[in-house]
């Protein structure tokens, strides 16, 4: 089990990621996520609101985000705005909780799971630069 003591998990910004990881998780990944408007406009978006999007934010997406694809824009001024993995995750798991259908939470909990993933892989890609004169046992 990997630990974030060293490695600030919440707190690491889209905009910091790796190319590669960046388009997994905004294009790739966000395929299966529902699209209905209800979803994405009035839960996900509500939920990203804060210190990296603001109102206005949220009503210029909801205006100008494809109906059909809106998680990459949505994603990418999320993390033009500084928004973090941390964020992108409460956001989610706030969504998750909200919808009804049991085949939605399914799809945001194995999106969640894949975020997860792309954390720790980040936290050992650090580790494995980092000189430790011990060994950390996990």
């Amino acid at each position: 089990q990997t630990t974030n003591w060293l490695f600030p998990f919440d707190f690491r910004k889209l905009s910091d990621l790796p190319n590669d990881d960046f388009q997994q998780i905004s294009v790739h990944l966000t395929k299966p996520l529902p699209i209905r408007e209800e979803i994405w406009h009035k839960e996900f978006l509500s939920f990203l609101l804060g210190p990296h999007l603001s109102v206005h934010d949220m009503i210029e997406l909801g205006r100008k985000v494809s109906r059909a694809v809106p998680y990459p824009e949505i994603l990418m001024v999320y993390s033009d705005h500084g928004g973090t993995l941390g964020g992108l995750v409460k956001a989610l798991e706030n969504v998750q909780q909200s919808v009804a259908q049991q085949d939605e939470k399914v799809i945001i909990e194995k999106y969640i799971e894949e975020i997860d993933k792309t954390r720790t892989k980040l936290f050992d890609d650090i580790l494995k630069t980092v000189n430790c004169p011990s060994p950390i046992s996990g």
